[in-house]
């Protein structure tokens, strides 16, 4: 008799990327566009982490303007999360890489303006601590940002197996 050797991905960013898609299309219950939202919350909060401690890098040791700062610490995160996005939350883009990021950008140059005026208001006018006022203005123009990127950035094919997609082959099997 053949002895069968199942291999397991044990690594820790393997057991990651799997509980990651499993919860963000809620067991594979959630319908595309949730499960999309979900992804881009989710990458957009792992994007904010990397904003925000490079803004803070930048105010309080390379003592840079905290809207200046804002701004290249934005710039930063925000390719990072076009990455992301492309590759998890909306996995099987027909949109070409060169279209995409474009548009990302586009969108993402709105997102830095929307970003630097709502942190002038919070920051010198309701004298809110700039680190808080960063995390508030996200919610807001992430908000902005995943509907302009859902409807005009990331194009899904017409016909989209989503369980294929998501749940066979290397990514979680539900």
């Amino acid at each position: 008799m053949e002895k069968r050797i199942e291999v397991v991905n044990t690594s820790l960013l393997g057991n990651v990327g799997h509980f990651l898609n499993y919860a963000t299309s809620l067991g594979g219950r959630a319908s595309v566009t949730f499960t999309r939202f979900l992804r881009f919350g989710t990458s957009s909060s792992f994007t904010l982490l990397i904003d925000i401690l490079l803004l803070a890098f930048f105010v309080e040791i390379l003592a840079i303007h905290y809207l200046v700062a804002a701004g290249l610490s934005f710039a930063i995160s925000t390719s990072a999360n076009y990455l992301i996005n492309r590759e998890w939350g909306f996995k099987g883009t027909v949109t070409s890489l060169l279209k995409g990021y474009s548009m990302f950008l586009i969108f993402s140059a709105f997102g830095i303006g929307i970003t630097v005026f709502l942190m002038w208001i919070f920051v010198d006018f309701l004298l809110f601590y700039y680190l808080i006022a960063r995390v508030i203005v996200a919610i807001i123009e992430g908000s902005l940002t995943f509907y302009v990127n859902n409807k005009y950035t990331f194009e899904m094919p017409k016909e989209l197996d989503f369980g294929e997609m998501y749940f066979k082959g290397k990514e979680f099997r539900v």
